[in-house]
């Protein structure tokens, strides 16, 4: 085992003693995975992600960081807000809103909320496979967060996906890249995916 696994472990544990009741081995694991990808995300940033700048859209009510270098901001329209390319279309990341009639905080953020945006992804996305959810924390927000398999317009693909609920707006903030270039790309991909802040 390794040891940043270890450390993973060690942290949804202490998590779990800190609930004050016993939950289920698979929570333990989950959490483990959840933040390796959350501290994976830090060291990303620390190493191999390149200087970022913010784009704020007041407009849309968000903002979110991108590469100085070798990425292209594209905009959107109405669900569609703006695409993040990388310049040899190796990857891209995409992010949406969708209005919702309720207006949703955190406490609204749970198993239901998970499962609502599996099937989502799932009825949007037949191809969808080997689907990995989980609940996460960003900054003050808790969001649903999901990795998948899917079958492209030009083939397989990769897919990181984070579900972010403001008030009475959903961000779906999507990240792309075909399965050769997911991991190359990935600590770019989290560090712009984790930025985005809806106002």
């Amino acid at each position: 085992m390794s040891a940043r696994l270890e450390a993973n472990i060690a942290v949804a544990g202490a998590t779990r003693a800190r609930i004050g009741r016993r939950l289920p081995a698979w929570w333990t694991v989950a959490a483990a995975l959840a933040a390796g990808m959350v501290l994976g995300a830090a060291a990303a940033h620390a190493q191999g992600v390149p200087r970022l700048r913010k784009l704020t859209v007041a407009s849309q009510s968000f903002s979110i960081d991108y590469p100085e270098k070798d990425w292209t901001v594209v905009s959107g329209g109405n669900a569609m807000l703006v695409a993040v390319v990388q310049k040899k279309f190796e990857a891209v990341l995409i992010v949406e809103r969708t209005p919702l009639q309720v207006a949703l905080t955190n406490e609204d953020v749970g198993d239901v909320f998970l499962s609502i945006e599996a099937d989502h992804i799932r009825e949007a996305t037949p191809s969808a496979a080997d689907m990995k959810a989980d609940l996460q924390e960003l900054g003050d927000r808790k969001v649903a967060a999901f990795v998948y398999r899917r079958t492209g317009a030009i083939g397989p693909e990769r897919v990181l996906q984070y579900s972010i609920p403001a008030g009475t707006s959903l961000y779906r903030v999507i990240a792309v890249a075909r399965p050769e270039f997911f991991d190359r790309h990935l600590p770019v991909l989290q560090a712009m995916a984790v930025s985005v802040a809806p106002m």
